[in-house]
């Protein structure tokens, strides 16, 4: 994963769930921690993708804890389909989702002590990053070509459109990063209101902006294996989204 800056801290990795019974990937230095991040992943959920990206940030003195987005959908959601999560996105409760989400940053500050916590997450766990920022508890939000309207076939009596969050003036500072081509989640419509959103008067005063990778696909900055992955992209991403946090 040569996208992602690599450091030398120690860290300890361990598996666990939340009191929802989420299940959560942890891994915190031991020795001086940074910052805090909690990490949303795409629809195929946590996996050693997951175990090994959360582990090299942790090499950098920063504490992670990664958040599986399915947990209430399955008691064993890594034996669901890509096809059988989507399918289903429409069950799902954005104050469920968001809580297993605040409640991941909340250990990360009581418990690991780290002053600054910010939050990031790709393809659906970038449509709840979106939607979690706007509970205004993260320092900073990255969304990485996360939803900005809902599919059709997600929309269910828990779910809103991220864009209803991030425009509460509760909203944490965001930065969204879109691939130009992401032709199936990044309308230009609807790329153009998250644009106007992300810099009305308050989103200005707090810094957020959108970053549009024109030759950028879906999925093209956080998994080297699939065919969409830009490694030039996927390196300035990751470096801006870094800057972004720490600012």
């Amino acid at each position: 994963m040569d996208f992602l800056p690599k450091g030398n801290s120690e860290f300890k990795f361990s598996q666990a769930r939340l009191g929802s019974g989420t299940e959560i990937m942890v891994a915190i230095p031991e020795g001086e921690i940074k910052f805090g991040l909690v990490l949303i992943p795409d629809v195929f959920g946590l996996r050693p993708l997951v175990s090994d990206t959360i582990s090299q940030i942790a090499s950098n003195s920063i504490a992670v804890i990664a958040v599986e987005p399915f947990s209430h959908m399955d008691q064993d959601p890594s034996q669901l389909t890509r096809e059988e999560k989507l399918s289903r996105v429409n069950e799902l409760d954005d104050q469920i989702q968001c809580a297993d989400i605040l409640a991941a940053g909340k250990i990360l500050r009581e418990y690991h002590g780290c002053e600054k916590v910010g939050l990031i997450g790709f393809c659906i766990g970038g449509m709840y990053a979106f939607k979690t920022a706007g509970a205004g508890e993260f320092d900073s939000v990255i969304s990485c070509y996360g939803m900005i309207t809902m599919p059709v076939d997600w929309q269910g009596p828990g779910q809103k459109n991220a864009i209803e969050y991030l425009q509460l003036q509760s909203c944490s500072p965001v930065l969204a990063i879109v691939g130009r081509k992401d032709e199936g989640f990044a309308k230009p419509d609807d790329v153009d209101n998250l644009e106007k959103v992300l810099s009305n008067g308050h989103h200005k005063n707090l810094g957020s902006r959108l970053d549009i990778y024109e030759e950028g696909e879906h999925a093209f900055m956080h998994d080297p294996d699939r065919a969409e992955h830009r490694v030039e992209d996927a390196k300035i991403a990751w470096s801006r989204a870094f800057e972004f946090m720490f600012n």
